[in-house]
This record gives C-alpha cells, structure tokens and sequence, in this order.
C-alpha cells in the first residue's frame, strides 16, 4: 500500500511534464532578459589610449631599464675582484710570485685573504726563491698549489749595490768529500742527501770505526743504488785515513757484537777459538777458523788487529 502512494507521489504524467518544463523556461527568461535591455552603455572612446602615448610610455620604460642595467653593471665592476672564489673559475696564466699583483693572485684562484698576504710579505722585502716556497702559504688549497706551481717563473735574486758594483767570476769547481772527515751538515751538500740521511751515514760510521771504501754507503738505511751513482764522483776515501780497529785478542763479548759486522755466532765461535788457543795470530789463521761465513770474514777482516 505504502509502495503505490510513493510511486504515485514520485510519478508525473505527460501533461504535468510538459508544465514543469515550460515553469523552467519561464523563469530562466525572466534572469537573462534583462541583461539584453540594459540602459547602461560602455564607451569605448574611454578605454582607447593613443600611438603616442604608447609610444611615450614605452620610451620612458626602456630609459628606467638602461638606466637599472648601468647602476648594476657599475656595481659589478666595482665588486668584481672581491667575487668569492668558490664562484669563479681559476684562470692558469705564467706569473712571477715577486711581481704579481693581488687582481691577478685572484685570477689564479687564490682568495683575495691569501693575495693580500702574498703581496704584503713581498712589500716588506720577502722573495720567493724557488717554486717550493709557494707551498709554505698557509691556507691554499694543496691542490690549488699543485695547479699553479709549474705556471711560476722567476726572476734573478736581486742584489745588492755592493755586489752589483763588483762581479765576481768564481771558477766552477767540482765538490770533492772525504767521507770519513765529512760532518753531517757538509754530507748534505751532496745531491740526494738530506739531513736525515746525512746523520745516519755520520753514525754508521762510526760504529763501524771508518769507511774502508764508498761502496759501504749502500749499507746506510735509506740511501739507494741511484743516490750512490749521483755522489760517487763527488766522494773518496782517502788512503791515509786510519781506520779505527778491533784487537781481536782482548775484546770482550759485549763489545765485540756492537761492530756491524758481527754477528752473535760469530763473536762465540771467535772467542772459542781464542780460549782454546790462547790467541789468534793474523788473517791466516782467522780464516782457518772453522763455522765462520767467508763472505762475513772478507767484511770484518779490515777492522781487526791482532
């Protein structure tokens, strides 16, 4: 019963729909109509602006613009060597550490803290000698250092009046060493040597009482077959040099093992012989020792006596 009174309800016949839809149109026409009839007009002459006024108006704009551009290009160029350089590409050009400027320092890569040191260390009478030098700045970059270090040339070292006065011609003479009478500080004269080095070769030899001859030196921790070919004609052993020697029939244990070259089984095998003989008497008879390595011998023999 309920379902027929809703059905009714929610039903329309033609006649019914065909009044709904004129109601529709009816009021639809009543919104819009008057829209088409409005009295108020627009003037169009209002909303027109002239050529020349365009044109006026374009001309002033474009002024404002060049006139903006010119105070920023100012600003730019005024401001441009101070440019941080995380912003700017390193330019790689020769330069002369002692001449360069701070612009230039910056053109380079080098921050404009780091120019004004520079340039600041040299105003005060500081000169770069060599290229290395550059890398005692502190603060650039190691691999900035590394890009512009083959880009340095340098100049003479300036001299002073007196010596610019007088030129002095001095021979070119080849350094000779006697390396048994040489101190660590004239070792490193020798190319390839350094302090380190030098005061190694100064305590080798004297453990070893003397250098018999320059071929010793390859003994020395860290010198190599290529520094020895570099210094071997700048070196001698000189004949009248007395080496400092062992007697081998009084040395006790502990000392005779200090000397490089012996070893503990030998020092035991030596001294052996020694108690059971009473002494040794000369090179024949150490060789006729029995368990002692020749080639060792061949090396000690030099620094005994007897």
């Amino acid at each position: 019963m309920l379902h027929k009174i809703l059905q009714s309800l929610t039903t329309f016949s033609k006649n019914e729909r065909v009044g709904i839809y004129l109601l529709l149109l009816i009021s639809t026409g009543i919104w819009i109509f008057p829209l088409f009839f409005s009295r108020d007009e627009i003037n169009i002459a209002d909303l027109k602006i002239t050529e020349v006024e365009i044109n006026s108006h374009m001309q002033t704009l474009s002024k404002r613009v060049d006139s903006q551009s010119l105070r920023n290009k100012k600003i730019d160029d005024d401001h441009s060597f101070k440019k941080p350089d995380k912003f700017r590409k390193p330019e790689l050009f020769s330069f002369n550490p002692n001449k360069t400027t701070i612009e230039d320092w910056m053109r380079l890569g080098l921050s404009e803290r780091n120019a004004k040191t520079i340039t600041n260390y040299v105003a005060k009478g500081g000169y770069f000698k060599r290229k290395e030098d550059l890398k005692k700045i502190y603060g650039i970059p190691p691999q900035l250092i590394d890009n512009i270090i083959p880009l340095a040339v340098f100049d003479e070292e300036p001299k002073n009046k007196s010596q610019q006065s007088v030129k002095v011609v001095k021979p070119k003479q080849v350094l000779q060493l006697d390396i048994n009478a040489s101190d660590s500080s004239t070792l490193t004269m020798l190319p390839g040597i350094g302090d380190r080095l030098a005061s190694r070769i100064v305590k080798y030899r004297n453990r070893l009482g003397g250098f018999v001859h320059v071929s010793q030196l390859l003994e020395v921790y860290g010198l190599q077959d290529s520094i020895l070919d570099k210094i071997t004609p700048m070196i001698f052993v000189a004949p009248s040099f007395s080496i400092e020697k062992i007697d081998i029939n009084k040395i006790d244990y502990a000392m005779l093992t200090k000397h490089p070259y012996m070893t503990y089984s030998m020092a035991k095998i030596i001294l052996a012989y020694r108690k059971a003989h009473g002494s040794i008497n000369g090179v024949d008879e150490m060789y006729s020792i029995a368990g002692i390595p020749q080639d060792q011998l061949v090396k000690f023999l030099p620094y005994c006596m007897y």
